[in-house]
C-alpha cells in the first residue's frame, strides 16, 4: 500500500496544540506521511493575549527551492496561518507549480466575529488571493464573511447558500463554511459545495458551549486525511465533525486549560470508528 504525502504549510506554536502540532497527529494516524512548510514560529496559542510570532519568510524561500531541486512531489498541500505579504507570494508561486495535487486552503484568519490577535486586516486582501489556488476552501463563518465584505448580523439560510457561491466565484472549486449559526436556530451547521458531484450540501451538528483553538486544524486534516481514502466532500466533512464533537466531549472531562487546544493524540481511534460514515 503506497503512503500518502501531505505537506502542511503552517506555523509551529510553542506552547498549545493548534496548526501543524494539531494536524500531524491526525495525518500520521491514517498512514499520510506528513511533512512543513513553516510560515511562522509562534510562542503559543494567541488566545492566551501576549505573544511573539516569528516570520519564516526567508526560511520558507529557500526551503521552497531546495524542495524543487529536489523534485518533491505531495499527493496533497494544506495551506493555514500565513503571516506577512512575501509568505502569500511565495506560496501562491508553489502552488501554481503543482501537478495532480490536492490543494486545500484553509483561510485563517478569524473567528467569533473578529480578526484573530496579531493579524492586520490587509492580510484578509492576500487570503483572496490565495483561496483562487484551491481545490477545497474551509473558512468558519466568520472568515467567509470577512472575505466577502458582509457582516454577520441577520444570517439566514439563503444568505450562506449565496456566500457558498459567491466564494466559488472567486476561484475556490469547492467550498465547505464551517460553524454556521443561522438566526433563531439553536443548531450549528456546515453549507457546502462539492466540485466533483457538482452539488450543494448542509450538515447538521450539535453545538458545545465550549472554546478549543485549534478545531480549524483538525477539521482540515481530518477532511484532507478523508479526502485522500476517496470519501466524498460531503461523506469528509461528516466524520471531521463528528470526531470534532467527541474529541471536544471528552476534553472538556479532563482537568487542563483548554485554551491550549484539544487532547487530539488520546481520540485518534474514533476516526477509524467514524469512517464507515457515508452522505
Amino acid at each position: 500500500m503506497s503512503v500518502k504525502k501531505v505537506c502542511l504549510i503552517n506555523d509551529i506554536a510553542g506552547y498549545g496544540r493548534v496548526a501543524s502540532t494539531a494536524m500531524i497527529p491526525v495525518l500520521c494516524s491514517q498512514n499520510i506521511m506528513s511533512s512543513i512548510l513553516p510560515t511562522a514560529l509562534v510562542s503559543n496559542v494567541l488566545d492566551y493575549g501576549k505573544f511573539h510570532i516569528e516570520d519564516l519568510k526567508e526560511v520558507m524561500a529557500k526551503t521552497i527551492d531546495v524542495w524543487n531541486q529536489l523534485d518533491f512531489h505531495f499527493d496533497a498541500i494544506a495551506t493555514g496561518f500565513v503571516n506577512s505579504d512575501g509568505e502569500f507570494e511565495l506560496i501562491e508561486n508553489y502552488l501554481r507549480q503543482q501537478q495532480n495535487t490536492l490543494i486545500l486552503v484553509d483561510p485563517t484568519v478569524g473567528d467569533d466575529g473578529h480578526l484573530y490577535p496579531g493579524l492586520d486586516p490587509h492580510i484578509v486582501d492576500r487570503m483572496r488571493s490565495l483561496i483562487a489556488c484551491g481545490h477545497v476552501i474551509t473558512p468558519n463563518m466568520t472568515e467567509a464573511a470577512l472575505l466577502l465584505g458582509e457582516d454577520l448580523r441577520d444570517i439566514d439560510e439563503s444568505k450562506i447558500d449565496q456566500w457558498v457561491e459567491r466564494l466559488r466565484e472567486m476561484g475556490a472549486e469547492s467550498v465547505v463554511i464551517t460553524s454556521v449559526f443561522l438566526k433563531d436556530d439553536p443548531r450549528g451547521y456546515m453549507f457546502g459545495y462539492d466540485h466533483d458531484t457538482q452539488k450543494p450540501f448542509k450538515l447538521t451538528f450539535t453545538p458545545i458551549d465550549a472554546r478549543f483553538p485549534g478545531t480549524g486544524d483538525v477539521f482540515a486534516a481530518v477532511l484532507l486525511s478523508k479526502l485522500l481514502s476517496g470519501h466524498s466532500l460531503k461523506e469528509a466533512c461528516q466524520i471531521a465533525s463528528d470526531f470534532i464533537y467527541d474529541c471536544i466531549n471528552d476534553s472538556m472531562l479532563a482537568d487542563y486549560d483548554h485554551i491550549e487546544g484539544m487532547l487530539v493524540e488520546k481520540n485518534l481511534y474514533r476516526i477509524m470508528e467514524l469512517d464507515h460514515v457515508k452522505g
